[in-house]
């Protein structure tokens, strides 16, 4: 009887103490649900440089070297060229470009894509490089904009 004596009692002590247990579990419970979320999920480690032909000083073109390093499959569409006024262009891949986790893919930009010629003759020269994921979200080349100047010289 002394059980049931002290519940009794202390009817409001006992709640409150096991409130405050329940917030501490689903406070605890929620870090770490956000800390997976966090961690599962497609990161992409992006490189790119020039490709030289043999011991000369000619590129031949830009290699953008894609590797995933998240938890999940990244789909991706390919290249975006972004030209000058605001044209881009890119080559859709059917079903997009899985890549693993751990696993990369490499992407090449020859030197004809340099140049995009327009309806009426014009001419828009490439100034900046992206990749492009299945839900449209670019994601930026590092130095980009300065290999493709440089590969405009070096050719």
């Amino acid at each position: 009887m002394e059980v049931v004596e002290f519940a009794n009692t202390y009817k409001e002590v006992n709640t409150q103490i096991l409130s405050v247990l329940s917030l501490l579990i689903s406070l605890i419970a929620l870090c770490v649900s956000c800390r997976s979320a966090w961690y599962d999920r497609a990161i992409l480690k992006i490189n790119s440089r020039l490709v030289y032909h043999g011991d000369s000083e000619r590129a031949l073109y830009i290699e953008i070297v894609v590797t995933n390093i998240g938890r999940r499959d990244a789909v991706l569409e390919g290249v975006l060229r972004h030209y000058e006024e605001g044209h881009t262009s890119y080559t859709v891949e059917e079903g997009g470009i899985t890549v693993k986790e751990k696993n990369r893919v490499k992407f090449i930009v020859d030197f004809q894509e340099i140049i995009m010629s327009g309806d009426e003759g014009e001419v828009y020269a490439l100034e900046d490089l992206t990749i492009l994921d299945i839900e449209n979200k670019e994601h930026e080349i590092p130095n980009s904009q300065e290999l493709i100047k440089r590969f405009r010289e070096k050719n």
